[in-house]
């Protein structure tokens, strides 16, 4: 019986959190002149049992060949255009020369909030072009051992909603403490006892120490 309890626990306890899990969906979208927007593919962002988030793209295979053209081709009239990547209103972009150096290989950057699940930013890179030189008046490309290829390398970061300061009591509390300035020191509404007891309770002592002193002495006549 207790056997049968530790499994059923196990069993809520994995449902709960596959339940939990927030798996990411965005559509990708890329442009030549930041306006007019293609498919480029889709991000599925998957959050593991820790919280984490992984990733992975799927491209759209059959525009890698017609890609490289258009970019090529922008880049030949236009050596440092953008090429550019979206999703939604997550907006990045990067040398279109340096997409042609790697052979069209993406490394994309997300941040996600991982209390609500919402991605916050989204950044694109040329994957494994680490020696970067200027551009130039002329894009130069390195002769390519492979058809282009659209492939991806995902990086996650993961970020937690901070706390809001609470800044409209902070600058009422400034506000306060300028007006008191002004205006003179706020009125105290304390009893007399409150507001000027460490001067009373020395003079209490005194007296019954004087009061205890002369009782002895007294006794002593």
């Amino acid at each position: 019986m207790n056997s049968k309890i530790r499994v059923l626990i196990i069993c809520v306890i994995s449902l709960l959190s596959v339940t939990k899990a927030k798996d990411l969906n965005l559509d990708l979208e890329y442009s030549l002149d930041g306006s007019n927007f293609s498919k480029l593919g889709s991000l599925s962002l998957q959050q593991r049992h820790d919280g984490n988030y992984t990733g992975n793209v799927k491209f759209d295979s059959s525009i890698s060949q017609s890609l490289y053209d258009k970019i090529r081709s922008k880049a030949e009239l236009s050596p440092n255009s953008l090429y550019y990547v979206k999703s939604g209103d997550l907006l990045s972009s990067n040398a279109a020369c340096y997409m042609l150096q790697v052979n069209l290989a993406h490394r994309i950057a997300v941040t996600i909030d991982q209390e609500n699940g919402v991605v916050e930013s989204l950044t694109v890179f040329p994957d494994g072009l680490y020696d970067i030189e200027p551009i130039g008046e002329k894009c130069v490309v390195y002769s390519r051992e492979s058809s282009p290829r659209l492939t991806s390398t995902v990086e996650i970061t993961s970020v937690k909603e901070l706390p809001v300061p609470e800044t409209t009591a902070y600058l009422q509390r400034m506000e306060d403490e300028k007006r008191n300035r002004q205006h003179g020191a706020a009125t105290d509404n304390r009893s007399f006892l409150a507001k000027y007891w460490m001067y009373i309770v020395p003079v209490v002592v005194f007296m019954v120490i004087s009061s205890f002193m002369s009782g002895d002495d007294g006794g002593g006549q």
